[in-house]
């Protein structure tokens, strides 16, 4: 019979707990290893995420600037600002720069330029809309043409002013006492080309001529040539038979401004 000798128990319980230590510390350098790379990666979105502008920033800069453009606006003003395309990846900037590119206005829809300078170099395009909610005058009745207009003839309305045509009235007293140049129906929106201002300066009238040059001021009278409301140019024919051309005032005045002495006297 062969006996084959075994290997001692204590050098097997060795071999046992050194194979066990050392898939042990595998597994615990395994979870260090882990945990330090998630690290990294955490820091490095982070840091990459502030490096990026905050678009949300931006959309802030253009309502403090359309804020700003609009002060003076007749009536409540209302600003709303289109989101950046959430695409861009800007980087991100020390101190944003908000302007109007030529043509745009904080009037109704327009677009806004944001800029950068440092410290990287930057700029984008941006859409937003600026309301003024007003009262504006209208036609309470239908007016014939040739009508003055009196408190009862009008009304105010409110609205967004930017979306109506030019040339709106906001103020009783830029149409009391004019007449209207073409018939109206009730509601219509009064603009200038709709209203005549009454004429200050009839054809033949004689008028009192005010020539006004440096530092000297002369009266003498002449003969209107023609029909004018207050600021507009009227031509006067003077004693002497030479024609004079002045700015229309109330009373029977026209203001001709010199640069030097009156050719008339």
């Amino acid at each position: 019979m062969i006996i084959i000798p075994l290997k001692p128990p204590l050098i097997q319980d060795q071999i046992g707990l050194r194979v066990t230590c050392s898939n042990s510390l595998n597994r615990k350098l395994k979870s260090v290893l882990f945990i330090l790379a998630l690290a990294c990666f955490c820091h490095s979105v982070s840091a990459e995420t502030e490096s990026r502008q905050d678009l949300n920033q931006i959309q802030l800069k253009i309502k403090d600037f359309l804020r700003i453009e609009s002060t003076g606006s007749p009536g409540t003003v209302g600003i709303s600002v289109s989101p950046p395309d959430p695409r861009l990846n800007l980087p991100a900037c020390n101190s944003l720069e908000a302007a109007f590119p030529p043509g745009s206005r904080a009037w109704g829809k327009t677009t806004v330029e944001v800029r950068c300078s440092s410290p990287a170099i930057w700029r984008i395009f941006v859409e937003a809309r600026v309301s003024i909610t007003a009262a504006y005058l209208v036609a309470a009745l239908p007016l014939a043409q040739g009508h003055e207009i009196t408190e009862n003839d009008v009304q105010f309305q409110k609205g967004d002013l930017t979306t109506l045509p030019p040339g709106i009235y906001t103020s009783l007293t830029h149409v009391l006492g004019h007449t209207v140049a073409l018939s109206l129906p009730a509601g219509s929106i009064l603009r200038q080309e709709m209203i005549k201002a009454p004429n200050v300066i009839q054809r033949g009238q004689s008028v009192n001529v005010l020539s006004i040059g440096k530092n000297f001021e002369i009266g003498y009278e002449g003969i209107a040539l023609g029909d004018a409301v207050e600021n507009q140019m009227v031509q006067v024919k003077v004693s002497n038979g030479r024609i004079v051309q002045g700015f229309a005032r109330k009373g029977g005045v026209v203001e001709v401004r010199n640069r030097g002495i009156d050719s008339a006297h």
